[in-house]
């Protein structure tokens, strides 16, 4: 299993941009939505199948709870790469803590924040059209590891 994990600060855009990138995947004719389950008001947990492969997505990810009950479907459905979120990196998160306990290939993928984007795209001030590229670039990422 290869796991994408799109870290970056609280309240920057993690759950935005996963749910953009859920949007993305569901509108897709090439992938195929095998479950779906709300996790909260704000969180979601969906599966997709792309040709023999599967893809978990989940916008859970800093509550080891939650992540490992997220992950548990991954796991049984057999998933090759689960998108999620997290604010750190560190081993003393009880979530990255079990991500790598999976011993699957991490991929860390920073979370864009308007200063980095400006640079290169000066008309682009939105957030939201900045949330959307980064999606964007994620199901790119996901069919390169596929």
């Amino acid at each position: 299993m290869k796991i994408i994990v799109l870290n970056g600060k609280a309240n920057c855009g993690k759950t935005s941009v996963l749910k953009k990138l859920y949007a993305k995947l569901v509108a897709s004719s090439i992938f195929r939505q095998t479950h779906f389950q709300q996790e909260s008001l704000y969180d979601l947990s969906a599966m997709f199948e792309y040709d023999v492969k599967k893809i978990g997505i989940t916008t859970l990810g800093d509550g080891e709870t939650e992540l490992k009950n997220a992950f548990d479907i991954f796991i049984k459905e057999h998933c090759d790469l689960v998108v999620c979120a997290s604010r750190s990196r560190d081993t003393k998160n009880g979530a990255i803590r079990y991500i790598k306990s999976l011993k699957a290939d991490l991929i860390w993928y920073k979370k864009a924040y308007i200063e980095q984007w400006m640079a290169k795209y000066d008309a682009i001030t939105e957030i939201d059209a900045i949330n959307d590229i980064q999606a964007k670039l994620l199901l790119e990422e996901i069919l390169l590891q596929l």
